[in-house]
C-alpha cells in the first residue's frame, strides 16, 4: 500500500509536497531492503558453496590419509611378521622372505616353511646331542649335522641338493617327516628343485621388490609395538577415569537401591492400583474391538 493511499484512508490532511517526499523515501527504503536481501542471498549461496568445497576437500584428505595409513600398516604388519618369524626359525629376515617366495612357487605356504624350519632346528640340535632318530634321518641323506649347526640356510641348500637326486617315494617322505614333522612332506616339492633353482627364485623375489630390508623390518616392528603402546595408553586413561568415577556411580547406585527398599511397598501398591483401574478399561476396549470384528462387524459388512 502506498503512503498516499494509507493517509487518504485514515483521513489525515497533510502537505502534498511533504507527502511526495515521504513516498519517495519509502520507495528508496523498499528498494534498498530488496537489494540488501539479494546480496545476503547471494552471499549465503557463495558461503554454502565454499563450505561444500571445504567439506569435499576434507573428505578427500581423510580418504587419502586413511588409504596411506592402510598401506603403511599392511607393510608394517608384513615386516613385523617377517622379522619375528625369521628370528624364531634361525634365518635372517631377508633370506626368510626370499625362501618363502621360493616355497610359494613350489606350492608350500610361508607357514609350512616356518613350521618346517622350526622343527628342522630342533632335529638338528637333537642329532648333535645324541638323538638317535634325528641322527639317522641326517645320515640317510649323507649329511653331518655338526657342520650345519650355525647355518640353517646353508643346511636347506644341502638338503635340497640331496632331494634333487633322490627318487620320490616312501623313503623321502619318511625322511622329510623325521626332519621337519608334518610340514616335511609339504616341503618336498620345494626341496626337489635343488639349491640352484631355489636361489634363482630368491633372486627373482628381490628383483620384483618383494623383500623388506632388515632395517625397514625393524622399523615396522617398532611401529607396531608403538601402536600397541598407544592402545595401552588409551586403556590406562580409561582405567583412570573409571577408577575416579566408580565411587560416584557406586554411591548413586547404592542410593537408588536404598530408596527403592524404603519405598518398595508404596511403589508396588501404586502399581497394583494403576492396574486395578487400567485393566477394566483395557477389557472394555477389547470387547469393543471384538464386537467390531466379531458378529456385529460381519453384519456391518453385509450392509454394503
Amino acid at each position: 500500500m502506498q503512503v498516499r493511499e494509507l493517509v487518504t484512508k485514515i483521513g489525515f490532511k497533510v502537505d502534498q509536497n511533504k507527502l511526495k517526499k515521504a513516498e519517495a523515501g519509502f520507495h528508496r527504503l523498499t528498494m534498498s531492503a530488496g537489494s540488501l536481501t539479494s546480496k545476503f542471498t547471494a552471499l549465503g549461496a557463495v558461503a554454502g558453496g565454499a563450505l561444500a568445497v571445504v567439506a569435499a576437500s576434507l573428505a578427500s584428505v581423510y580418504a587419502a590419509g586413511n588409504a596411506l595409513f592402510s598401506i603403511t600398516k599392511n607393510f608394517a604388519d608384513m615386516g613385523d611378521n617377517a622379522i619375528k618369524t625369521a628370528q624364531q626359525v634361525g634365518v635372517n629376515v631377508e633370506s626368510f622372505q626370499k625362501l618363502s617366495y621360493a616355497a610359494d612357487l613350489a606350492g608350500a605356504s610361508q607357514e609350512d616353511l616356518s613350521n618346517g624350519l622350526r622343527f628342522l632346528s630342533k632335529t638338528l640340535v637333537d642329532a648333535t646331542e645324541g638323538g638317535k632318530e634325528a641322527a639317522e634321518a641326517f645320515a640317510k641323506l649323507g649329511i653331518d649335522p655338526k657342520k650345519h649347526l650355525e647355518d640353517t640356510e646353508e643346511l636347506l641348500y644341502v638338503i635340497a641338493d640331496q632331494y634333487q637326486v633322490m627318487s620320490d617315494g616312501a623313503k623321502k617322505t619318511d625322511i622329510s617327516n623325521a626332519l621337519m614333522s608334518r610340514s616335511g612332506s609339504k616341503l618336498i616339492p620345494f626341496f626337489n628343485q635343488g639349491s640352484k633353482a631355489i636361489k634363482e627364485a630368491m633372486k627373482e623375489a628381490d628383483l620384483f621388490g618383494l623383500i623388506i630390508r632388515e632395517k625397514a623390518a625393524r622399523q615396522a616392528e617398532e611401529f607396531n609395538d608403538n601402536l600397541s603402546r598407544m592402545g595401552s595408553i588409551v586403556l590406562g586413561i580409561k582405567n583412570s577415569i573409571g577408577s575416579a568415577l566408580l565411587p560416584v556411580f557406586a554411591a548413586i547406585a547404592d542410593s537408588m537401591v536404598e530408596w527403592y527398599k524404603q519405598n518398595a511397598k508404596f511403589i508396588r501398591s501404586g502399581i497394583d492400583r494403576f492396574f486395578e483401574k487400567i485393566v477394566p478399561i483395557l477389557a472394555t476396549i477389547g470387547q469393543s474391538i471384538s464386537s467390531i470384528f466379531g458378529g456385529e462387524g460381519k453384519d456391518y459388512c453385509r450392509s454394503f
